[in-house]
């Protein structure tokens, strides 16, 4: 049987939303920042995908090299969903809706937006995702953090 409740949303996205429910941060994995540089092999308008979304996607650091795949495979859903919604458009200009409907082209874009928007919540795009993020200033290295927070306060003298 497969776990009950909704998949675990990763550390990066609840740090970036503010961790609302103040939960203690999970300890797991923290692969490697990728490059943001798109593959060579993606086509086309999956690369201006790419480029458009990935130096956002690095400066947040929510992509890292174990999630290159994912992301390469939504631009590919994303250029493949702008290309079927153009086949059913210049379908539906030629031969009418009914024409479109039944030759499942518009069920083939449909499930193309389908794959396209599970993978971008995936990475936390979407905007019911986007409307829960906020952003949280980098934490400011703290001097005496080696000495185990300790702190010298007005030259050692106590303020009695």
């Amino acid at each position: 049987m497969g776990r009950r409740g909704p998949a675990p949303r990763p550390s990066k996205l609840n740090e970036l939303r503010g961790n609302p429910g103040k939960r203690a941060k999970r300890r797991e994995p923290e692969p490697s920042p990728a490059s943001t540089a798109c593959p060579a092999w993606l086509e086309a308008e999956a690369k201006e995908e790419w480029n458009r979304v990935a130096p956002e996607l690095g400066r947040l650091g929510l992509l890292t090299v174990v999630d290159l795949p994912a992301f390469a495979g939504y631009c590919q859903s994303y250029r493949r969903w702008r290309e079927a919604e153009r086949v059913v458009t210049d379908t539906i200009k030629a031969g009418g809706m009914a024409m479109a409907v039944s030759q499942g082209l518009e069920g083939m874009a449909r499930e193309r937006l389908r794959l396209m928007k599970a993978l971008a919540a995936e990475f936390g795009f979407t905007p019911a995702s986007r409307s829960r993020v906020t952003a949280v200033p980098p934490k400011e290295e703290d001097p005496f953090e080696d000495f185990g927070g300790l702190k010298v306060v007005d030259g050692g003298r106590s303020k009695n």
